[in-house]
């Protein structure tokens, strides 16, 4: 079984708006949200090179 971990971090919006034209909601402080923060992207190919580089490094 993985862990998972949890991190504290603020997020500060481009607009204080969310959604289209007339259904446009406001956003305020202590209002709940959800983010997925990437630390990195990359391609399978690029994930199996990187791997492959690390085993020949031993």
């Amino acid at each position: 079984m993985r862990k998972r971990y949890y991190f504290e971090v603020t997020i500060k919006p481009e607009t204080l708006t969310f959604g289209a034209s007339e259904y446009k909601c406001h956003l305020q402080a202590g209002m709940a949200a959800t983010a997925d923060l990437l630390s990195k992207e990359e391609t399978v190919l690029q994930y199996l090179l990187r791997k492959a580089r690390l085993i020949t490094d031993l």
